[in-house]
């Protein structure tokens, strides 16, 4: 189910990414902001309420989760604005860089492999930005 999670956001992200584009051309990255956390409810809430039963969050982690979903809102935003200034492919490419920082703070605080293959990856997805956000 993992893979295929995975593919599915891929998917939904890349077109989501090129409508946003378009609705900006009517909408500010605020309004469209607004409209993204009105679905996240409509689709989330049923989905909480179908597998765990409830909408009750309890445990030590709550407050960390709380932070991410503020920081996904701002970077939402950020994104948005971006987006609204920028063409949508090197907006795209910039933005898919934020896996550098996943995998040092993964090695950091999670204690997750980092070897010469992961160096490697992170320095063609460096390059891989650079390649594709780079205007003559």
């Amino acid at each position: 189910m993992g893979p295929v999670a995975l593919a599915g956001y891929v998917a939904a992200l890349g077109v989501a990414t090129y409508l946003l584009k378009v609705a900006l051309q009517d909408l500010s990255a605020y309004q469209v902001n607004v409209l993204m956390g009105v679905a996240m409810l409509v689709v989330s809430v049923p989905a909480v309420l179908v597998t765990e039963g409830s909408l009750r969050m309890t445990g030590g982690r709550l407050p960390t989760a709380a932070l991410v979903a503020v920081l996904m809102a701002v970077g939402s935003v950020l994104y948005a604005l971006a987006l609204s200034r920028l063409p949508a492919g090197i907006t795209a490419a910039i933005a898919t860089s934020y896996v550098v920082i996943v995998v040092v703070l993964s090695a950091i605080f999670l204690k997750e492999r980092f070897d010469w293959i992961i160096a490697l990856g992170v320095a063609s997805t460096l390059g891989g930005v650079a390649l594709l956000s780079y205007r003559a």
